[in-house]
């Protein structure tokens, strides 16, 4: 019988597996327990020397936490564009806008 755990099908398998959780295909719900789970999948693929797995699964998991944060591109430009602060054209009108805020 071959070999599995700690071979390079068993390293592809692992990947798999991240994937799947960071997706949420599978595994637990709460985001605190998939990083967990995921950084502990990291540190074995670390120690068996599969340093190409271990990029991958960096990459998913930053995909990750990213996604939860709500942080891509297509947010970042929204919330860049803030309506609370008034545009002042003229010095006059900043003036009376600081005037009046400290009033």
């Amino acid at each position: 019988m071959p070999k599995y755990f700690g071979s390079k099908e068993w390293a592809n398998d692992v990947l798999r597996d991240i994937i799947q959780i960071c997706k949420k295909r599978y595994g637990y719900t709460v985001l605190s327990n998939r990083i967990t789970e995921v950084n502990a999948y990291i540190e074995m693929l670390k120690e068996f020397g599969y340093w190409w797995q271990v990029q991958r699964s960096k990459e998913y998991l930053s995909r990750m936490k990213a996604n939860h944060k709500g942080v891509t591109k297509e947010t970042k430009t929204k919330t860049e564009k803030k309506k609370d602060v008034p545009i002042i054209k003229s010095w006059q009108e900043w003036l009376n806008y600081l005037y009046n805020f400290n009033t």
